[in-house]
């Protein structure tokens, strides 16, 4: 990381959490803790103070939770945050709509049953922490935030089946749940267009960021299943934990084959299923992201005769994803994600 140390700022309002995280943190030699928060309000006070690289932010806390905190991180003062927090069965759907207000990533704090050293979330932890520090807050967190539309889209009156003219991959990882409360909603319910989204998320995870993509989008989102047919009008998204693969007639099913990319689900994996049988029907888009992944499925795409679009690397939370498909030459179209749904209605 070279001599300068991430500065990080702790907010929680547990005084044994914030203790647990720092040292943890402050153990890595390439990170700093310059401060530690009580509450939301503490953290907004401290911001500007310290000026962190990155904040550690709970969602459950007195005077100003999570949420309010981050909406007013990402207007004010943008700055990477990652959260950490509780999470159950039922209660995935905070850390999603934190990851749409602009949070990086999150970590799930162990329940009571855990260990109390938090050794089991040591390694995740600060690999989250480091990468956040490489995203871009300034083009990728202040603009996108207000972008969200809090309200639920209406469901479409009943119409006749739209043929599918065009299957279209989607590829993220990092940023991808904003950047997908951005493009998603805006394709009308009547585009002639079959969706399949890979992002890399945990299994339990994408259920909830589904559900979410489906009220605020007019196509219709759900998570994928054994035998799901890709359909106009439909966005898939490949289930955490799981490759999303495709057979001839349009049908999906799940993969518990390895990881490819050191990701599952690998949306290389699903995009050289689209090139194979769909050929120039298809199209891969790869949004904002760590590592390479979509940058080979991509070109399978277009040497089948389809079309790679990547985000334009300034417009991303991390651009790794996008720049690698940019690199190899085989990106027909680059775009900022304002204008990435006008690009892959173009196609059709």
């Amino acid at each position: 990381m070279g001599n300068k140390p991430i500065r990080v700022l702790i907010v929680d309002d547990s005084s044994y959490m914030r203790f647990v995280l720092g040292k943890i943190l402050g153990e890595d030699p390439d990170i700093e803790v310059a401060g530690a928060a009580r509450d939301g309000l503490h953290a907004l006070e401290l911001l500007d103070e310290i000026k962190p690289d990155v904040v550690t932010l709970d969602l459950e806390m007195p005077r100003l939770d999570g949420f309010d905190a981050l909406k007013r991180i990402m207007r004010d003062r943008p700055t990477p945050v990652v959260i950490v927090t509780s999470f159950t069965e039922q209660g995935r759907d905070p850390a999603i709509r934190a990851l749409e207000l602009g949070a990086v990533d999150f970590v799930r704090k162990p329940d009571k049953r855990e260990s109390l050293t938090m050794s089991t979330i040591r390694d995740e932890l600060v690999a989250k922490v480091k990468m956040a520090a490489a995203a871009n807050p300034e083009t990728a967190f202040q603009d996108r935030a207000a972008q969200v539309n809090e309200a639920p889209v209406p469901a479409p009156p009943a119409a006749p089946e739209i043929e599918m003219k065009k299957l279209v991959v989607v590829a993220c990882s990092t940023g991808g749940p904003r950047a997908l409360a951005a493009l998603l909603p805006a394709i009308p319910a009547d585009a002639p267009l079959g969706i399949i989204v890979v992002q890399h998320m945990p299994a339990g995870f994408t259920s909830s960021l589904a559900a979410r993509l489906d009220m605020l989008s007019q196509v219709r989102v759900s998570e994928a299943a054994d035998n799901d047919a890709l359909r106009a009008g439909h966005a898939f998204v490949a289930p955490g934990g799981s490759h999303l693969r495709i057979r001839a007639g349009g049908r999906l099913y799940l993969s518990s084959d390895p990881p490819v990319n050191n990701v599952r689900p690998s949306a290389d994996v699903t995009m050289k299923d689209a090139a194979a049988l769909y050929g120039s029907m298809a199209a891969g888009v790869v949004l904002t992201g760590m590592g390479a992944d979509g940058a080979a499925g991509a070109a399978a795409i277009r040497a089948a005769g389809g079309a790679a679009i990547a985000q334009q690397r300034d417009d991303c939370v991390v651009d790794g994803m996008p720049a690698a498909l940019i690199a190899s030459g085989n990106a027909d179209r680059i775009a900022p994600l304002a204008r990435m749904a006008r690009e892959i209605l173009d196609l059709v």
